[in-house]
């Protein structure tokens, strides 16, 4: 783990005072200046050990014994929990992973994956992937895949897919899917389908398919098929 790291460290801070450098080549800065640049670069990019935790403002790092935190890293790795508050490229957790607020390309956690705010391209989650307010590309997890406010184009849930409000373009869940507000394209359930306040372009239910307020195009269960729904009846 500590070469790794060294690894990390090194190579970031190299490729910075590089891109540092060609941006500055025709500057007549001595070295001075440039022990500064070195100093502030390492600082940045540095991985600290407290109690245990890895800490780093914008590095990369990796913990084989418990969580990392960061400002922004390109990549984060733990046994326990890994946490970005503006941006993550990769994290990987045995436990949760978690932007704040900003970007994540790629979350994998043994429990939950959470996006605050922001915008979330992969998330795979042992028990819930969450979206609060943002976009996802895609959602899978075991239990729920959640997306409070915002868009979502692919959820797939071993219990229930949700979305509170927003666009969502796929959703399927073994157990319920439920989408809250807004436009969405596809639901597909072993249990119910509940549409609420929402324009639906297909529904299909092991059990109930529901518009409560809305109009649906196409909805199957148990009961058959139907084309253009308008609010259902319990």
């Amino acid at each position: 783990m500590v070469s790794f790291n060294l690894f990390l460290f090194f190579s970031q801070v190299v490729v910075v005072l590089f891109m540092w450098f060609v941006e500055r080549r025709l500057s007549t800065e001595g070295l001075k200046e440039w022990g500064g640049r070195i100093f502030i670069t390492s600082v940045l990019f540095a991985p600290f050990n407290i109690n245990g935790a890895i800490v780093t403002v914008l590095g990369s790092a990796e913990n084989q014994n418990g969580s990392v935190y960061s400002v922004a890293s390109l990549f984060q790795s733990g046994t326990k929990d890994t946490v970005s508050l503006l941006f993550s490229g990769y994290q990987h957790a045995g436990q949760n992973a978690s932007v704040v607020l900003g970007v994540s390309g790629y979350q994998e956690a043994g429990r939950n994956a959470n996006i605050g705010v922001g915008v979330s391209v992969y998330q795979n989650a042992g028990r819930r992937a969450l979206v609060l307010l943002g976009v996802s590309g895609y959602q899978y997890a075991d239990q729920d895949a959640v997306v409070i406010i915002g868009v979502s184009a692919y959820q797939h849930a071993g219990r229930e897919a949700d979305v509170a409000a927003g666009v969502s373009g796929y959703q399927y869940a073994r157990d319920e899917t439920v989408f809250g507000l807004g436009v969405f394209g596809y639901q597909q359930t072993g249990g119910g389908a509940v549409a609420i306040f929402s324009v639906s372009g297909y529904q299909e239910a092991g059990e109930r398919a529901i518009m409560i307020i809305g109009v649906s195009g196409y909805q199957k269960d148990k009961s058959g098929e139907k084309l253009f729904v308008f609010p259902s009846s319990f």
